[in-house]
Parts: C-alpha cells; structure tokens; sequence
C-alpha cells in the first residue's frame, strides 16, 4: 500500500491542456470540418473532435485527428497548434500504455515550446517527469521536476508550484529518502490550502502520513491520516475516503489488529473495484494477502497475491512485481513447495537486478545541488544587473576626471617603481636564499614524518593481516576455496572471518564504512564483535548474529541519530553451511550471496540497510535458508569488485558483468578462479586507479 497515494496524485496531473474537458457533438462537428474552406477553421473544428474522443477515452481516433491537425498546421507553420497536437499525442499514446510513443511527442512539444516560450511549457515538463517516474527512472523524473519548478516560481504560477513539490516528494519516497519527502510534502500543503485546493491537500496529508510512518514516528501518521479522512468526508468523496481506509488498514496490521486491518482493507476493495482503478485494486489485493500472512493464513494469503501479481504484470508495475514475487516465494515457502518457492525467488531476483541503480542516490543529490546553485546564481545576476544599472550613470559623469587622475598616479608609479626596483632586488635575493634553505628543511622533515607514519601503517598491515582468520577450517571441512583479497590502501576496511559452531561453518564477507586506517579499525571492531557473537552468545540463525552485531557496534560508537555524529558501520554477507544437514542459512546487509548450481545463479538477497544506525534500526535482518548439494559453489563478497571503474568508457564493472565471470569460469579449479578474477579486474581498471577494497570469497562444496 505504501504507492497509493501519490499514484492518484500523479494521475490528476496528466490532464489534456487549454480546452476544458467536454465533449462536443463530433457528427455535428464533421460536417462542419466537411464545410471547412480555410486550415485556420479546419485546425479548430479537429481540434474539437479531438479533445472530444480524448473524453470519451478513445485515443486512436484522437491520434487519428491530432496526426491530421499536425499535417495542416505544418504548412501554415503554426507552432502553438503543433504543440497542443504533439501534447495529445504524448497522453493518447500514454493511456494506451504506449510509454516510449508517449515520450517521443511530449519531448517533440517541448523542444518548442521552449522556443517560442508557451505556456503548455510547464504542463508538459510536469508529465514527463511523471512518466519518468511510472517507469522507475528516478533521476530523469527529478531533472524535469526541477525544470518544472523553476519555470512555475518564475511565472508565479502557485498550482504547479505545488503540484512539482508534492510530485518532487514522490520521489524521494519511492527511493526511500523519507526525511526529503516529509520536507517537499510539508511545502506543498499550504500552498494547496492557500488556493483553495482542498482535494490536493487531503491526498497530501496521506503521503505525509506515509512518510511520517516510514520514520517511525506513528503517532504523526495517524494524525495525518485522520486530517486526510476528515477533508474527504467534508468532500463526500469516496474514492478519498478509501484510499485512507487502505492506509488504516496497513497502520493497523503493522499493530497486530488484524481483524481491524481487514475491515478497513475490504472497504477500499468494493471501492476500487466500483471505480475500475486497476493498480489500486491490486495494491489493495496484495495488502490483504500481506494481512493474511501475518495472521498465518498462508493459503488464503496466496490467492491475494496471484490476484495481485496478474494485474501487476498487466499494467506492467514492475516495482510492485517485485515484492509481490519475494511475498509468494515466501508462501510456497512455508507451504512446504520449495519448487514454486525457488522458481518465484528466482524470478524476483532477476527483476531486482533490472530495477534498482545503485548510484541513484548521489546523482541526485547532485542533481538538486546543482539545481540550488543555479536558482542562486540566477538570484545574483539579477541583483548586480540592478546594482550596475544604478552605478552607469555616476559612472560615466565621473570618467573624465578618474582617467586623468589615473595618468597621473601611473607616471608617478612608474618613477617610484624604477627608483625601488634596483634596492628591492637585493633585499628579494637575499631573502630568496633565506627562503630556499627553509624549504628544503621543511621538506626534509615532511619526508621523515611521512616515511614514519607509511612504516606504523605497514606494521599495522601485517597486525590485520595477522588477525584474519586462516582457512584450515574450510580445508578441514573438505571445501576447495579461494580467497581474493585485495585493499586499495595499505590496511583494508574490508574482512572476512571464518569460525565454527558446532557443526556449522560460518563464513562472512564485509566492507566497512571508509578505506585505510578508518576502515582498518572497524575491520578490526567487526571481527572482534562476531568472535565474542559466536563464543558467547546464543543465536539461533544466520540473521540472529548480524541483529546482534548490529546491537553491538550502535551501542560501542553511541550512536543514536543525532545529525553531527558519524554513520560508521558495515555491509555484510553471512552464512552459515551445515554438511551434515545439507543445508545453508544466509543474511546480508546490502551484499547478496551467489550460489551456482548446474550452470546457473542463484542468488540470496540482502536487506537495504547495513549493520549500525539506520531508519530501520528496529527491523530484524532476513535469514533465508537454501538447500546445498555437493557441487554448489558459493561466492561472497564486497562491493569494491562490481564498482571498480574501467574498460573502454570507465564504466564501472557492475554485478551482471561479475555473474556471467564467475559462470564462465565455474569447471576450473579454484586457485585458477581467483588468479582469473585478479588478472580480469587488473585488466579492468587499466590506468584507472583502484577505488575500493577487494574481497571475494569463492567455496566449493
């Protein structure tokens, strides 16, 4: 449930643009396009027939019409009228589910528009970025919002200054930068109040909600939800009302109250349905599948999630395929179908790997710096533009005496400076000499410190080496293995460690926050942490350990979220094999682990949060439990492999590349696997510079 709200938002906002939405009688209209002499009157009529079929929702006789309208306004060179045609067509292809026909004309009406600077400019910008972000392409969806602003605050147009803020917030959310969301949101409502935009400020406070409850602060979330059901309810519109009903569902389920939970769900369905709104019926069927589950009605769970995922491959939401496969792997899971379980996870992993981006975030980031910088910089030409306009005139009155003056001063210069320069050049040499001498002691004595500091450096690289663990466990356990270990500096924030629990060997992979020296210490407190975990403690799971790592390493940096301290931590890949059992338990933060078994990949999926403070410091890591067989080669690893920047275009390396290495090189002996991946990721980089640490851990069972 968490997309609903602001999917209606955008759906409110793509809207055909100068003509009101009515419909016109197109027979009437016919005739008189038949009776039509000049292409100004001819344009007009088809323009009527076309935002007419738009209303009535059949869009091949709008494509039809705007095609014709294009055809004559060309030969008049009639740009306005192209535009609105262009425009048509981008919304015609896009509720046909035609997203790149779509693009095409909404870009083709906006390289226009922008040059003869028309109104249409500001809705068309607004409806790529929202097509944007329907296909899941953040970046490109935030750089139009951006635009969109920009024009909207210099026309001072407060309605879609509003509407990219509340969108710009939508964002953010999808992503998971809930903070930003909550600050965009909070912008747009009272600009939606102040213009009497009730509906608008309504669907606000439920993604407000949202966000609120993304951050843990629940009692916020249900304030704005009641604040969103209460402006509904004075509107006496129902599609509102569900769509709060649906938030209170999930709020409740997220208590316990299930029964509540349903209730409240089940009243947003018969809704739903009444309206035909596709994605919001199969969101709510999914939330109701996800209550189900919960209360272990895993059966009944299932046929929500199968209603849900037809209509999500139906309108093509891979996002929300994606969890709707992770959930009903999960099911066949705990219904004793490993078959179904593995064929679904399968499927949600390769959907993952084609609709997450890793980099996302800090191009955003950038993006919106570089957005500010701009919007300042702007602010300033005009202020000295205004400033240089007042000084002219002085200026000018001015220049005649300034410019004797200035002839004057630079004969007397000229005479003062000859007289100095024969004295000063002495002084200059000598001081010259003075100043070399200093240099060089300067150096010298940089050249030491450093030469001392490189030494304690290297004495602490043998130390680290030292306290990593030796392999005789996985020898001892007859697995063949290999172990790629390479830092970008002198010590390593990355480490593995490897121990043994009765009969289970535990093996992790982790990449801590920063490189060299800073790294090396939370390498070292990582390593100390497990061993006391697995030696002291009780855990009953893979994902116990790293829940407890997590305690562990929060409590010793005291961290609590406040904004000056530091976010210290590490991504982790742990697991644990049972040979006896034939079985293997894994957890990670942010670092997946391979299996590879007949040719193909398997691969078990991390949680996106690491281990140390987070916004879901309270959610426990996932332990997923896969069956082994003799053959299986395991791999973990870091992240320094896949983002290593090279090749022809200093790219980086990324994971589909990694897949199909490591499948490539499955029938050859282990030893050889990691001399193939060294000379491979060697070959890479080339001239570049290796820019994290490198750690990959293969094991042959």
């Amino acid at each position: 449930m968490r997309n609903k709200a602001y999917i209606i938002l955008f759906l409110l906002v793509i809207a055909p643009i100068n003509l009101l939405a009515r419909t016109y009688n197109i027979d009437s209209l016919k005739i008189e396009y038949k009776n039509a002499t000049e292409d100004t009157s001819k344009i007009k009529v088809l323009s009527l027939i076309a935002v007419s079929y738009l209303d009535k929702q059949d869009y091949e006789k709008v494509i039809e019409n705007c095609q014709a309208i294009i055809e004559i306004a060309n030969g008049k060179n009639d740009r306005i009228e192209i535009i609105q045609a262009y425009y048509w067509l981008g919304i015609s292809y896009y509720r046909k589910g035609n997203v790149n026909e779509a693009l095409s004309y909404y870009l083709k009406a906006l390289a226009i528009a922008k040059v003869i600077k028309n109104n249409y400019k500001s809705d068309i910008l607004n409806d790529i970025a929202v097509l944007y972000k329907g296909r899941g392409e953040y970046l490109k969806a935030i750089e139009y919002f951006q635009q969109n602003l920009e024009y909207a605050e210099q026309v001072k147009d407060s309605l879609m200054i509003g509407k990219t803020l509340n969108n710009m917030a939508n964002v953010y959310f999808s992503y998971g930068i809930y903070q930003k969301s909550i600050e965009y949101y909070e912008k747009s409502i009272p600009i939606f109040h102040n213009i009497g935009k009730e509906m608008y400020v309504a669907y606000l406070y439920i993604n407000l909600g949202l966000s609120y409850k993304k951050v843990n602060q629940r009692t916020k979330a249900l304030e704005s939800f009641n604040k969103s059901k209460e402006i509904f309810s004075s509107l006496k519109f129902k599609a509102g009302i569900a769509q709060v009903n649906g938030e209170l569902g999930t709020y409740y389920a997220e208590q316990g109250n299930y029964n509540m939970a349903l209730r409240f769900h089940e009243q947003s369905l018969v809704v739903y349905i009444a309206l035909g709104e596709k994605m919001l019926i199969a969101q709510t069927y999914q939330a109701i599948g996800e209550v189900y589950q919960k209360s272990g009605a895993a059966s009944t769970a299932l046929t929500y999630y199968e209603k849900s995922l037809a209509l999500f491959k139906e309108l093509n939401a891979k996002k929300e395929m994606l969890d709707n496969y992770q959930n009903i792997a999960s099911i066949y899971s705990v219904l004793g179908d490993y078959k179904k379980a593995y064929e679904n996870f399968k499927t949600y992993s390769n959907l993952k790997d084609s609709t997450l981006s890793d980099d996302f975030l800090k191009q955003m980031q950038e993006m919106e710096a570089k957005y500010e910088s701009a919007k300042k910089e702007n602010e300033i030409k005009l202020q000295k533009a205004e400033i240089s306009k007042k000084d002219a005139e002085s200026k000018r009155k001015n220049i005649f005496m300034i410019a004797i003056g200035l002839i004057a001063l630079m004969v007397i210069g000229f005479a003062v400076l000859i007289f100095k320069q024969y004295s000063e050049k002495k002084k200059a040499n000598i001081l010259l000499a003075q100043q070399n001498d200093e240099i060089k002691k300067q150096r010298d004595q940089i050249f030491q410190q450093k030469k001392e500091i490189t030494d304690s450096i290297h004495y602490a690289s043998r130390i680290q080496r030292a306290v990593l663990p030796a392999s005789k466990l996985l020898d001892d356990a007859g697995i063949k293995h290999f172990i790629l270990y390479k830092p970008r500096d002198i010590v390593s924030g990355d480490f593995y460690w490897i121990n043994q629990k009765d009969n289970k060997l535990i093996v992790a992979a982790a990449d801590c926050t920063g490189h060299g020296v800073p790294g090396a210490f939370m390498s070292m407190l990582g390593m100390a942490f497990l061993n006391e975990i697995v030696t002291k403690a009780e855990f009953n799971n893979a994902a116990d350990i790293l829940n407890q790592l997590r305690v562990l390493i929060v409590k010793s940096l005291h961290q609590s979220g406040k904004q000056e301290e530091t976010k210290d931590g590490m991504d982790i890949t742990l697991c644990m094999i049972d040979k006896e059992n034939w079985n293997l338990q894994f957890a990670g933060a942010f670092n997946p682990l391979y299996l590879i078994r007949n040719g193909e990949i398997i691969e078990g999926p991390a949680d996106r949060m690491p281990v140390g403070f987070h916004d879901k410091l309270e959610v426990p890591f996932t332990n997923t439990e896969l069956p082994i067989q003799a053959g299986d080669t395991l791999y973990v690893f870091s992240d320094g492999y896949v983002d290593q920047f090279g090749g022809e275009n200093g790219k980086k390396f990324m994971a589909k590349r990694f897949k199909q290495l490591l499948l490539d090189i499955q029938d050859k002996p282990m030893d050889t696997q990691r001399d193939i991946l060294d000379t491979n990721i060697i070959d890479w980089r080339g001239e570049l510079d290796q820019v994290d640490d490198i750690l990959v851990i293969g094991m042959r069972l």
